[in-house]
């Protein structure tokens, strides 16, 4: 099959972990035998992000075109997003013209709303193949206009076109709904994670420290204050407890996160490792004992499916994206969202408890086999021969 792969969301100098995820699903359609091209639109600011204009990903043809947009932080109303909608298309049409591809596809995968899909209404009548859209979370920017009659409108012409929409998780099932997509046209396909060949469960015993990990931007809603409030109860109860807080990743966040661990007195046991290269990141799954993302804003999570592939017990929130995949007291533990006196106990119990943890972490190794990359593709696959077969 040949497939276009056109994304808002690809890896850049200063955040190389940035849509790695759509980085790893091309990955994994290469090695279903597709031939896959890659459009990846930038702003003319986001240049500055550094990404090179052409790259390649196996066999996969990567292109970055800049295109000119009016700044959100001017003007977000009707003229600047048609402006900027419209000025993403044409880049996406002049990528395929100047490298002379052609644009009839088998298959064809928007990641991104605003700009890559709003401008599929534009950009999709040269391009011919059956598309997909898939929504990866809340875009603020989207959910705060979409009942603006002027928005609206252009999110009801999107519809109308034969765009088949997937949602990584069933809690943008609300958000589905408040933009207008039509339920027939609409389905749930988890994200999945490229898994380690090998894995250990093995838990540093209670003689030695033992690790407590968070991946994240440092965001209010990922609920990395609640570990740090509940990790300094754990501390009280279990003065004995040898144990330490790694968090990697970065974001408005930090400074207040820092100031609180020295307020709860843990500051001593909390490192701060800031965003590192992919490799690295996976590297400190690999190492902890316990990943703890009590995140009440995830829509999916692949964190958590990539620290339950290095056999490591996780905690997540009920209600949102740990849940989809976190069987709880089996492979991990879900407490309820803002809630601190739940993730105590839950923390409390993995770190005390190195044979229970070792149980859950050979558990969830084994569930996140059922979220490979490999079974994503399979089922976008399927889809894109459904929705081909509809369009007709």
């Amino acid at each position: 099959m040949r497939l276009l792969v056109v994304s808002g969301f690809w890896p850049m100098q200063s955040n190389p972990i940035t849509g790695i995820f759509v980085v790893q699903q091309v990955q994994a359609y290469v090695e279903a035998g597709c031939e896959v091209t890659v459009i990846v639109p930038q702003t003319i600011r986001g240049r500055e992000h550094g990404r090179a204009y052409h790259q390649n990903v196996g066999r996969a043809e990567v292109y970055c075109p800049v295109f000119p947009d009016v700044p959100q932080s001017v003007s977000g109303g009707k003229v600047a997003v048609l402006f900027n909608t419209s000025s993403c298309a044409q880049a996406i049409l002049r990528t395929l013209k100047r490298h002379a591809i052609d644009a009839r596809f088998d298959g064809i995968h928007i990641h991104e709303l605003r700009y890559s899909g709003l401008s599929y209404v534009k950009w999709g009548a040269r391009v011919r193949g059956p598309a997909i859209l898939t929504l990866h979370g809340v875009d603020p920017f989207v959910a705060d206009r979409a009942t603006s009659p002027w928005f609206a409108k252009a999110l009801d012409r999107l519809w109308h076109t034969s765009l088949h929409v997937t949602l990584v998780g069933s809690p943008l099932s609300g958000f589905a709904r408040q933009l207008g997509v039509p339920p027939e046209r609409c389905s749930i396909v988890h994200n999945g994670s490229k898994l380690p060949e090998h894995s250990h469960s093995d838990q540093r015993p209670l003689s030695q420290r033992r690790v407590v990990l968070s991946v994240s931007n440092l965001v209010e809603l990922k609920g990395l204050d609640l570990n740090l409030k509940a990790l300094a109860q754990v501390r009280r109860e279990h003065p004995a407890l040898d144990w330490e807080y790694r968090i990697v990743g970065d974001g408005p966040e930090r400074e207040s996160l820092e100031r609180l661990a020295q307020d709860v007195r843990v500051a001593d046991r909390v490192t701060f490792r800031g965003r590192l290269s992919h490799d690295d990141t996976l590297a400190e799954f690999a190492s902890c004992d316990v990943f703890s993302l009590p995140s009440w804003g995830e829509n999916f999570g692949i964190v958590y499916l990539e620290a339950m592939g290095r056999g490591r017990p996780v905690i997540g929130c009920r209600g949102w994206g740990a849940a989809e995949m976190v069987r709880d007291g089996i492979d991990g533990v879900l407490v309820e969202p803002k809630d601190q006196a739940s993730l105590q106990v839950a923390l409390a119990r993995l770190l005390t408890d190195p044979h229970a943890s070792t149980s859950m972490g050979m558990a969830a190794r084994d569930r996140a086999l059922a979220f490979s990359w490999g079974r994503n593709v399979r089922r976008y696959l399927d889809l894109f021969a459904l929705v081909g077969g509809h369009s007709e």
